[in-house]
């Protein structure tokens, strides 16, 4: 999700990101990024 489309679903809900709120965002990224990472990994590893 890009910082616009993050903003765009935010103000649809009549919300505003705060900093707490994107550094949240980003460590969820993080964790989703390594999720797929390993599953890639591990799928590659039963080929």
């Amino acid at each position: 999700m890009t910082e616009d489309a993050f903003r765009a679903a935010l103000a649809a809900r009549g919300l505003s990101p705060t900093d707490r709120d994107r550094a949240a965002a980003l460590e969820i990224a993080r964790y989703l990024a390594r999720c797929a990472r390993l599953l890639r990994e591990a799928e590659a590893g039963d080929a």
